[in-house]
């Protein structure tokens, strides 16, 4: 079965349940009729933003200190990229690293993963019907040997569309002291991330 088709059944039965439960209190007119309606179609929309969302994979507490506590190696660099945000908590971000699926960003949580020293490229947005409800965003970086790089994935309220919106910190040990208490979420790319090309 279809998301579409679940989400429109699971918003029709409420729909009917709702109306029933109205009449079974003596709620006559447009209230009865209006009031089922409304949040049967605000349910329906709710679940189908939320289509895109993925089974996610948590990391153990012990996991997540160790994360936080790895040395890059040379050659390499760490990269934390996180959400702590209320708006769109529930939504899950896809985060891409030089088209590399990463991982998909609920809030509050967080990723870390070490890339390979050079440019690279974060893409992030959600999936599905969300889409196209929000602009994803894109930064480019390059990561030094040995650095330690933390970014913030927030998402903006617009008067049309939401948008993805990321930032690096400009202080990462203050940020990932943060990240401590944050749900880590284990990358689908644990290994290093080759740095991007440039034709």
């Amino acid at each position: 079965m279809s998301k579409i088709v679940r989400n429109g059944i699971i918003s029709l039965v409420i729909i009917v349940v709702l109306s029933a439960l109205l009449g079974f209190i003596g709620v006559r007119g447009i209230p009865m009729i209006l009031l089922p309606l409304l949040f049967g179609g605000f349910t329906f929309y709710l679940l189908q933003m939320l289509s895109g969302n993925r089974a996610e994979i948590q990391a153990t507490p012990a996991e997540r200190q160790a994360a936080l506590a790895v040395v890059p190696a040379p050659g390499t660099a760490l990269l934390y990229i996180y959400r702590d945000g209320f708006v769109g908590k529930a939504l899950g971000i896809d985060v891409v690293i030089d088209g590399q699926p990463i991982a998909q960003l609920k809030s509050p949580r967080f990723a870390a993963l070490t890339l390979d020293a050079g440019p690279h490229v974060i893409n992030a947005g959600p999936k599905g019907f969300a889409a196209s409800q929000a602009r994803s965003g894109e930064i480019a970086f390059n990561a030094a040997s040995g650095e330690t790089i933390v970014f913030h994935l927030a998402m903006s309220l617009g008067a049309i569309k939401n948008s993805v919106v990321i930032q690096r910190e400009l202080l990462p040990e203050i940020a990932i002291r943060k990240l401590s208490s944050i749900t880590m979420v284990a990358p689908a790319r644990p290994m290093a991330v080759p740095p991007a090309t440039t034709p």
